[in-house]
This record gives structure tokens, sequence and C-alpha cells, in this order.
């Protein structure tokens, strides 16, 4: 199921390529979603979702949105706007970067990797990288979750970074090595203190890279992505990925860069679609089948909560809150020119992925939609 509209700057629609009812009436007896993801039935609901998020986009006036709700297997996509100003029209299988929404997938890949007993890590023993040590406190070391849970102590930058219009792009292993060497220093005690930390979760990647001697995206290509049948989610996009790329703007619709990740890429390069992402979703509520058992552990591994100091409660990137009275895993992010959200309520078997191509923030948005979720 899903909706389409075109908006103007000023927020009225031009245009519109068929009504809610009669695209309602139109998909009712369409086939299935990508992913093994039924059509959603129930059409009050996607009718409530459709009118939150379009209320959103004409009150908040961003280029581009796409919102995926998912509920017990069941999904609706709800699209407005244009990739650029004049361009094509958003779709669920237009892509957008994620932000630190990547940073689950390096939970979900640490928890695999901690479920696979032929892989050289596991998640509570300490992280190591080749030939340089990692700082530590007082002698106590740093753990694998650690680094997941943004409970290292690591700050959230290292100190040689440098900010720009597409600031991770020239930041380098070679960088790395070079702060872990000569300037890095630990704040806190490890696994005593919530620090959100993108230099952490960036490590992170990079140190389950070399221990498994693998580029980082092929590890979550083999390992979650190709499993899951997430074929338009990637770090580096292909030709064909590019042209159907969302690009970046401000709060205001001005062009700004995208951002290109190197050796920090955990913490928040990977580029995805809606569509995707509720088939991720999905997965992580078993709502279709996981055929790598390491890779269905993993994900239990990274729902699991690893730290709760009675205000923060984190499992391996997944943030614990609740929506409508219930608990929700969520994350969400933020580059340059893009915001993102994922949430899911395990109790309900219910989720939405919101994802736009302005800097407009969507959490709040996305949260009333999964709380709609709840009330039917």
């Amino acid at each position: 199921m899903t909706f389409a509209y075109f908006f103007t700057r000023s927020g009225k629609k031009t245009a519109a390529l068929a009504s809610a009812a009669l695209l309602l009436s139109i998909l009712a007896g369409c086939g299935s979603q990508g992913g093994g993801l039924d059509q959603l039935e129930d059409e009050q609901l996607a009718a409530q979702a459709d009118e939150a998020a379009r209320a959103f986009f004409e009150e908040e006036e961003p280029v581009g949105l796409s919102v995926g709700i998912l509920r017990d297997g069941q999904a609706a996509f709800f699209n407005y706007g244009v990739k650029s100003e004049g361009g094509e029209a958003i779709t669920e299988n237009t892509q957008f970067e994620i932000a630190s929404v990547s940073k689950t997938m390096a939970g979900i890949l640490l928890g695999t990797l901690d479920a696979d007993s032929d892989a050289p890590i596991a998640a509570d023993a300490p992280a190591q990288l080749p030939d340089v040590d990692l700082p530590d406190y007082e002698g106590e070391q740093i753990q694998w979750w650690h680094l997941s849970a943004h409970v290292s102590g690591l700050p959230r930058l290292p100190d040689n970074f440098e900010d720009g219009q597409n600031p991770y792009a020239d930041y380098t292993a070679d960088d790395l090595q070079y702060y872990l060497t000569e300037q890095a220093h630990l704040y806190t005690s490890p696994g005593e203190n919530y620090l959100y930390s993108n230099l952490g979760v960036g490590l992170l990647g990079y140190a389950m890279s070399c221990a498994m001697e693998t580029p980082y995206e092929q590890l979550l290509q083999e390992r979650v992505w190709n499993v899951l049948g997430m074929e338009n989610t990637a770090i580096s996009l292909t030709a064909e990925q590019e042209e159907a790329r969302a690009m970046p703007h401000t709060r205001l619709g001005t062009p700004v860069s995208q951002w290109d990740f190197d050796v920090l890429a955990a913490c928040g390069g990977v580029k995805s679609t809606t569509s995707d992402l509720l088939i991720y979703l999905a997965a992580n509520m078993g709502q279709v089948s996981v055929t790598d058992e390491t890779l269905a552990q993993g994900m239990e591994k990274a729902q699991q909560v690893w730290f709760d100091d009675g205000t923060t409660r984190i499992g391996l990137g997944f943030l614990h809150g609740s929506a409508g009275g219930k608990e929700m895993l969520w994350h969400n992010g933020a580059t340059g020119g893009y915001r993102s959200f994922i949430g899911f309520v395990p109790e309900t078997g219910t989720g939405v992925a919101v994802l736009c191509n302005s800097a407009i923030d969507v959490d709040d948005v996305a949260v009333r939609i999964l709380e709609l979720l709840q009330q039917t």
C-alpha cells in the first residue's frame, strides 16, 4: 500500500497521484510487498498514519519525506515531496542517508559475531585492534559491547577530527590509529556511564573489520543485509542506487553536501530506503524468516538491555523507550541534510521508519505514528 503526493515548498498540494480513498481501493487487491511483507489491510489505520505524516509534511515543509508502517508483517508506505526541487517524486525505494540508525546495524553485527563460534569476537571480552592498544581507565579495559552501547568512556568525536560540509569523508584509519596512540583517553571507567560516542561505534566497526579481516561493509552485506533481502541498503551506492538517491537539504530547502564515510562508517554511513527498513524491522520482530541462526541470535542479543542507569536503557545500538505505554526499541539519525528514525514495539508487532531529505527532525511524528499503531 503506497501513497504519494507532490507539494510546493509553501506546503500547498499542487497535484496528487490519487486520493487516499482511491489508492486504498486500487491497492486492496495488490500482491505482497518486497521482502515477504504483505499489504496492510487496515484501511482506517493507514488513513490515520497518512493524516499524521501529511500534517507534518505540510507544517514543516521538508523537500521530501518517506514513511513506512508495519503491523504483524503487513506494511504500508506514505511518500511526499521530491528528491530535489523540480525532481522526481519520493517513493519507498528512494535512497536516503540513515545516519545514526546505522548504529543498530553495527550492534546486530556485533551480536551476530558474538553468536558465531568461529568468529574471534565475544561481546563481553576486551576489544582489540592489531598493533594499537586501546586506552583504558585505571586498568579497566573497553569491552566490545561498551563501544556499541556508548559506555566505553570515549568522547563523542576524536580530538583530531575536523568538522566541515562532509566531515567524515577524509577521516582515515591512519587518523584513527594516530588518535588512539597519541591522544585518546577515557572520561569514565568503561561500562559505568552513558556517553554518546560516534567515535566509539565507528571504532567498533573498524575493530570488527580488523578482527574478521574483512571490510566492514562486506561484513554487513554478507551477514545482515543479504540474508534479509535488503537489496537497497549499502554504504557505497551503485550507480543505479545513486540515481534513486534523494538529495540533502537544509531546513529551509537549500541543497547541501551529502556525507561520505571512511573508517568511522559504522557510526552513520549507511544509506537505505523505507522499503528495506521495514524488512529490517520485521526481521527484528520475527515477522519474516531469518535463515541464518547466528543472525537471528545476533538480533536477539542486540535488543537485550546491556546498560541501564535508570535514565538510559540501551542494547547493542538499540535504545529502549516507550510508545503508547509499551516498550519501544528505537534509534534516530541526522547528517547534514537528512533525518531518520526507526522504532518498533515487539509486544504488538508494530514498527515505523521515517526518512527525510531535509534537516528537520522527524522523531515526534515517527513516535506519534507508532503510538497510533498501538491504539488499534
